[in-house]
């Protein structure tokens, strides 16, 4: 059984690459033809290689092996959250803090600092007259989850960095991206005709910037774990 059909990649516009001027040769291997100096991308390999990441994904499902879903793109970092929330995983859609992957034990200290001021606040809110403290003591603690809450709640309860990231631009995110290379993880990404595909373990040919395209790939890995740890 096909997972996917050329035309439903052609329907959601995974063919449409960037401008020629844009163009990264080393995609060469997976553009099929320039029309009016766009690059049209071979979407008979991308169904390959969205086959090949649902099939390592359905893996990762069956022995349980942690993702962290990477995107903070205006048009994927929803889609990111929502991805490694279904799938039970987990996800950093934010600007990216320096040292996150290589520093580690830097990002452990200030998880630990946002849980910690998430169980204060909600002391404070639910036992009022047990613990006293004024507005703006209180306006100060709130501050600080916040600051942190936004750029590392995906990861909370993350005990050490996932083997396996999903990178979804690592153009736009390319700090995480040589972060990751740095440590010899696995990266899978979509990689459209401006992005250099070198490192990347399951390069998915496609068009990054199409809201679409990036639903349908994050469906289908997500579908590819769910069902790899459901069968286990």
């Amino acid at each position: 059984m096909t997972l996917i059909t050329l035309t439903d990649l052609a329907t959601k516009s995974f063919h449409l690459g960037h401008n020629l001027e844009k163009w990264n040769p080393k995609t060469n291997k997976f553009i099929y033809k320039i029309v009016n100096k766009t690059c049209v991308i071979d979407i008979i390999q991308t169904q390959q290689y969205l086959s090949k990441a649902y099939s390592y994904f359905y893996i990762a499902g069956q022995y349980k092996h942690n993702i962290l879903f990477i995107g903070s793109t205006s048009i994927g970092a929803n889609l990111i959250k929502q991805a490694a929330q279904i799938s039970a995983n987990y996800y950093y859609n934010s600007s990216w803090i320096a040292g996150t992957l290589t520093n580690w034990k830097m990002i452990q200290s200030r998880l630990i600092l946002l849980l910690w001021v998430s169980k204060l606040l909600h002391l404070l809110k639910t036992s009022p007259y047990t613990f006293k403290v004024s507005f703006n003591t209180y306006s100060t603690f709130y501050k600080i989850y916040k600051k942190l809450s936004v750029k590392l709640s995906g990861l909370i309860g993350l005990i050490e960095i996932p083997d396996i990231l999903f990178i979804l631009d690592p153009k736009y995110e390319k700090i995480a991206f040589n972060e990751a290379l740095k440590l010899n993880k696995i990266i899978i990404s979509i990689v459209d005709s401006n992005i250099n595909p070198d490192n990347i373990s399951i390069p998915i040919p496609g068009n990054d910037d199409n809201f679409k395209v990036l639903e349908l790939t994050l469906k289908l890995l997500v579908a590819g774990y769910v069902h790899g740890a459901y069968y286990n």
